[in-house]
């Protein structure tokens, strides 16, 4: 029963509230213990929180997922847990999550509030609006990078913002993308918003969330204040390594036909695993040793 449990909360999901790190490693202060302990409880909390959102969503999604070829082995779904014990996993989630978040600083407990709001808003039927669903997941992206600031008490680049903004949309695109190709026929009564959509459309915003969030990155390592701050105009090295992980992830939506499940293609996928390790790597390196 403990496996079920495990896969109602999504652990391997958990890779998307990396984004908390981003505010830690660019405001410098990654060997500073304080931010440190204080990251690894923003990064805990949101866990909790996404995993308490993913509870909630497949509860009211039980209906609609058995009609998915793969998630309708979802728990809730296949009927492995009732609905019952799915609310009382969610309460202490949440409450888990808040508690935490409060602890941290009231500014980081209000934005987890708008988070989770937010969430429960888009699974209630904000995720039939076209072009709405595939924003607010992306907001809920940059949430987690602010969330990563205010733990911290640290101002955010509003470039990596924007970077973190497209480079999100360019993730669910790609999900939807692969919805639609899977589903076919049956899109629309899995997922309302899919029925407004065609592959080409998603294809074009693939492209064109994809420059944006290429194009502000660049201008972030570029910028003035950027290599002022760190004392160094190297941070631009990344390009190529950012630019390479873009390439890999049109190659697996177009080529392979993944994206339907973003964390499992981040973590299934070894050039792009070795991409994101070597692109942090360098950050940390450039940042940190000058």
């Amino acid at each position: 029963m403990l496996i079920y449990y495990l896969k109602l909360v999504r652990p391997k999901h958990w890779l998307k509230n990396g984004f908390v790190l981003l505010a830690i490693v660019f405001a410098g202060k990654l060997l500073d213990v304080s931010s440190l302990v204080n990251t690894g409880l923003a990064l805990v909390s949101y866990c909790l929180l996404a995993s308490g959102i993913y509870v909630v969503n497949d509860m009211l999604d039980a209906n609609s997922d058995k009609k998915h070829p793969v998630k309708k082995y979802r728990p809730i779904a296949s009927g492995k847990i009732s609905k019952k014990n799915a609310v009382v996993l969610a309460i202490l989630l949440l409450l888990g999550g808040f508690g935490l978040s409060y602890f941290i600083n009231f500014n980081f407990f209000m934005l987890a509030v708008l988070y989770v709001s937010m969430m429960i808003l888009y699974s209630l039927g904000l995720k039939g609006v076209v072009g709405l669903d595939l924003l607010i997941v992306s907001v809920g992206f940059v949430i987690r990078a602010a969330a990563g600031a205010l733990a911290i008490n640290v101002s955010f680049s509003p470039w990596l913002f924007v970077s973190a903004l497209f480079l999100a949309l360019f993730l669910i695109i790609g999900k939807r993308r692969n919805e639609l190709g899977v589903l076919k026929e049956t899109a629309k009564s899995h997922r309302k918003s899919l029925n407004s959509y065609s592959v080409d459309m998603l294809n074009q915003l693939l492209s064109v969330s994809a420059s944006a969030s290429l194009l502000s990155y660049t201008l972030y390592t570029l910028n003035p204040s950027t290599i002022e701050r760190f004392g160094t105009e190297s941070l631009y090295l990344t390009l190529p390594i950012v630019v390479y992980g873009f390439f890999r992830y049109f190659y697996l939506v177009f080529k392979k036909d993944l994206g339907g499940d973003p964390a499992n293609t981040l973590l299934s996928d070894k050039p792009l695993i070795l991409t994101i390790v070597l692109w942090a790597l360098s950050v940390i390196g450039i940042i940190y040793g000058t």
